[in-house]
């Protein structure tokens, strides 16, 4: 790793054309090597401030013989980016004048990353901030963009640094008890500390659960379709995905099957899959009880997955109707539909029931006469007419605002960091779970001060109170030069 104390500049713009070009400057030579080329248009000047500034100037390079206008911007140590002097040239966006600028302050060029590199190094960011610097560079749209700001301000090492101030604390204590053994104090008794390894063991959880569980940049999410027959399901499909995919018919049950499209509303893509009606849609799990081990497998099911299961079906339907239950199990959004011209059968007010935030009530068919028991039911349901079109377009919007919401929710943490941290983040929960086992049995208390060092020194190689040269090599290398 370079030297953090030279004077490093570089131009902090992409190459291009442009309204401007800025070079930037950091180190402990900075007002100076700027002096160097820079003439202030205002009679402040000569002294290096101890305020930031933002000052109108002229570029003086000898072999050009021109004075061109620009704009000085200068932070002190105390208030800059890297922690050091920094200074910003705006000037013209012309790269050779940019080249000479550059050749004129005599410093050092900066290298990829360098100054984010020294904002974490003087503690102006850790690890993963500086980390979201580069998801913010490098965001493709909105959703990446904020992803990388939510990390940026805290949203993933403000827990962490929480956890390691929390595992400080408890070895404090526990260390401290060593050094007065024989005066028998009681600085933390065996409740406490269990309860507090054990509070610190589900925050690593919750954070590995945001890591894990973020969803794959090509997958699309899925909304199921769950209702009765003939409430206008596949009508509604044909509608949403704008062709006719689905067969319409007045007679019950005509999808047998499931079918699938792609759907795109406000640029937003998702899998709109039709499913059978209720009737048909059952697994096989009702005919025999589902063993121990077979209820582990299913563990994450759905609670309207209970009331659908609850419909006998025909053998030659069974692997179509299986394939239905995985899909409405595994679906983002659950759109239940009801139909609004009758009243609600009994399964159907099982499902109101048991309807959660992936669920929305779809009461379609307001185009007939409405029964109004239904509507009374369903308050809070989006009416629509699949036939007609009313209401549809709220219905899309619904459908992408929650699945954005979804998508913020589970999308906390850039990738980039989340691949870096899992292994460690998994250290720290067995280091953890067997400091609680250790508490429990009331083991030997250096037995457990050991598993919770172990922790912590991995949290502190998450967010960089501790690190090599090596991990901030492969981290700040990805950085472009200037930032």
């Amino acid at each position: 790793m370079r030297d953090p104390e030279e004077t490093i500049a570089a131009i902090a713009t992409p190459k291009g054309f442009g309204a401007r070009l800025i070079i930037r400057v950091s180190g402990p030579m900075t007002w100076h090597a700027v002096s160097r080329v820079v003439i202030l248009d205002d009679s402040g000047g000569a002294c290096e401030p101890n305020e930031p500034v933002i000052r109108p100037a002229r570029l003086h390079i000898p072999q050009l013989g021109h004075l061109v206008p620009c704009e000085i911007y200068y932070w002190p140590p105390r208030r800059s980016y890297t922690g050091q002097a920094v200074a910003e040239i705006h000037m013209l966006c012309c790269q050779p004048l940019a080249e000479a600028v550059l050749a004129e302050l005599c410093v050092r060029p900066a290298e990829p990353g360098e100054f984010t590199l020294r904002a974490f190094l003087s503690g102006r960011l850790d690890l993963t901030q500086a980390e979201a610097v580069l998801g913010v560079i490098d965001a493709v749209d909105t959703e990446e963009l904020r992803c990388a700001l939510n990390q940026l301000a805290g949203g993933l090492s403000t827990p962490l640094h929480d956890l390691r101030e929390e595992l400080l604390d408890l070895l404090a204590e526990l260390e401290l008890g060593f050094d007065f053994v024989e005066e028998d104090l009681p600085f933390l008794t065996w409740e406490t500390l269990c309860r507090c390894i054990s509070a610190a063991r589900r925050s690593v959880e919750q954070i590995i659960e945001r890591l894990f569980t973020r969803r794959t940049t090509d997958e699309l999410p899925l909304v199921v379709l769950v209702g009765r027959p003939n409430v206008g399901k596949s009508t509604l499909f044909n509608a949403l995905v704008g062709r006719t995919r689905a067969i319409v018919s007045s007679l019950p049950g005509t999808t047998r099957d499931y079918l699938t499209a792609t759907c795109e509303h406000r640029s937003v893509k998702f899998q709109l899959v039709d499913t059978a009606g209720l009737v048909h849609v059952v697994q096989s799990f009702v005919f025999q009880e589902r063993s121990a081990s077979d209820a582990a497998e299913n563990k994450s099911t759905h609670p309207l997955i209970d009331v659908i299961a609850e419909h006998p079906w025909q053998d030659a339907d069974r692997a179509a109707q299986e394939k239905a239950m995985t899909l409405v199990r595994s679906a983002d959004l659950r759109l239940v539909c009801l139909d609004a011209s009758r009243p609600l059968e009994s399964d159907e007010q099982r499902l109101l029931e048991r309807k959660d935030s992936t669920s929305v009530v779809v009461l379609n068919k307001i185009d007939l006469n409405v029964c109004e028991t239904v509507v009374d039911a369903c308050p809070n349901a989006v009416k629509i007419s699949a036939r007609t079109g009313v209401g549809l377009e709220h219905l899309k919007d619904l459908i992408v605002d929650r699945l954005t919401q979804q998508r913020i929710s589970t999308a906390e943490i850039l990738t980039t960091t989340a691949l870096r941290c899992q292994s460690a983040l998994l250290s720290v929960l067995k280091d953890l779970t067997e400091a609680e086992a250790l508490a429990v049995s009331r083991a030997p208390e250096e037995t457990i001060a050991s598993a919770l060092r172990a922790a912590l020194d991995e949290v502190s190689l998450i967010v960089g109170t501790a690190y090599s040269d090596d991990v901030l090599e492969r981290i700040f290398s990805r950085f472009c030069i200037g930032k």
